[in-house]
């Protein structure tokens, strides 16, 4: 995946129109198997829900979609999808200029067995095509599905998974911006405590169009004094997986539900160059699966900041929950919409990512956290809340 660097940025909405994104799909190798197929559509509907996009009188050319792959220089005929509308285009027929002027954004679907054969885990992936020319946002998105990967036999959130890969295509992730005021804090030093209350130097980074963010990220945990919202890694690609666990653009995604908050949806916001906003997430689209995001939530800052083991130290002296980590065998109080049930919950210790270890640390300790066996496993309810047992 590519970085974009972007310099100029300055906002002006008032005096922009905005209507919902109209996502449309070509593939030079026909549909994605069943159900696969099914959950892209889906997600395309859910994000042309959410998110409207700047409206302008430029429109998408065929040449534009040969300079962003070479796959599509030898074909003839492509497959096209356009919310459930579905139909093969001879590429210079005049129904695929309606097809592609009738869209916001374009997914090109692409066949890398490259990089799907290198990462036995990778499903999918996804950057922006952006020529930096007379276009003011990206209007192309290349996408790479692994269709063969055997984890799609277990892999249950298909549609979290494309809405979080077409996120990245708009440029969630993708840009980067350069010296402009839209740039993260700067990479520091922070103590990391561990399991035996050693304090170890680690690096953390933050991401960049993250000012919003940042305001609704302190909101969520419980935080005013949240300095950033930190990154998985160098890259800025994502959200770090450990401190926001099962929010949609973490790297890993959760098996159950990955939800697109307003932490993220900030991020999107802010994602653009030049004097006019790209996006607009509609708050009111996605309100259900923010008030449903629970991982962190009311944490305070010793959850957002600090260590797993310096959180369940400050838990378990004010006899609170320490969810999602744990300490020893333990009763949690797991409430499912007004019944509450006992649990027995069983500590694991888990990498919740394996890239930060690897890549900032040689002290296998570095974020190996004792986890809630229910939530690694993905076998919590999309509902609940979890309380220290009276």
């Amino acid at each position: 995946m590519f970085i974009i660097v972007v310099l100029l940025l300055t906002s002006s909405v008032a005096t922009s129109t905005y209507e919902p994104l109209r996502i449309h799909v070509i593939s030079a190798f026909g549909p994605l198997p069943l159900p696969i197929q099914d959950s892209l559509i889906e997600s395309l509907e859910s994000l042309s829900t959410s998110i409207s996009v700047l409206k302008d009188s430029s429109r998408i050319e065929w040449s534009e979609i040969i300079d962003a792959t070479s796959e599509y220089k030898q074909i003839s005929w492509i497959y096209a999808l356009s919310g459930q509308f579905e139909e093969n285009l001879h590429v210079n027929g005049k129904r695929i200029d309606e097809f592609l002027n009738a869209a916001d954004f374009l997914i090109v679907m692409q066949r890398n067995s490259r990089a799907c054969g290198k990462d036995s885990t990778l499903l999918a992936s996804a950057k922006p095509y952006f020529d930096g020319g007379q276009h003011k946002r990206p209007r192309i998105g290349l996408m790479n599905v692994c269709v063969d990967s055997p984890i799609w036999k277990e892999f249950r959130a298909h549609v979290d998974l494309f809405r979080h890969e077409i996120l990245h295509a708009l440029g969630f992730g993708t840009f980067y911006a350069g010296d402009s005021d839209k740039r993260g804090p700067p990479k520091e030093k922070h103590a990391w405590q561990t399991e035996r209350g050693v304090k170890v130097l680690r690096n953390r980074t933050f991401l960049d169009f993250s000012s919003s963010a940042l305001k609704e990220a302190s909101k969520h945990f419980g935080c005013p004094k949240l300095k950033g919202i930190e990154a998985e890694n160098d890259k800025k690609i994502h959200l770090n997986e450990y401190v926001y666990g099962n929010e949609l653009m973490t790297p890993r995604l959760s098996n159950t539900k990955n939800f697109f908050t307003f932490i993220s949806a900030s991020i999107l916001e802010e994602t653009f160059f030049g004097a006019k906003q790209w996006y607009m997430v509609n708050r009111t689209a996605i309100l259900a699966e923010q008030t449903a995001y629970w991982y962190g939530k009311g944490g305070g800052c010793k959850f957002a900041q600090g260590s797993c083991h310096e959180f369940i130290r400050h838990r378990e002296k004010a006899s609170q929950t320490t969810f999602p980590f744990c300490s020893r065998v333990i009763n949690n109080c797991i409430n499912r919409d007004g019944y509450e049930e006992r649990l027995s919950t069983y500590c694991r210790k888990n990498h919740i990512n394996k890239a930060i270890a690897t890549a900032v640390s040689d002290d296998s300790a570095y974020r190996s956290c004792p986890f809630d066996e229910d939530f690694l496993n993905d076998s919590l309810p999309p509902k609940f809340k979890a309380t220290v047992c009276t």
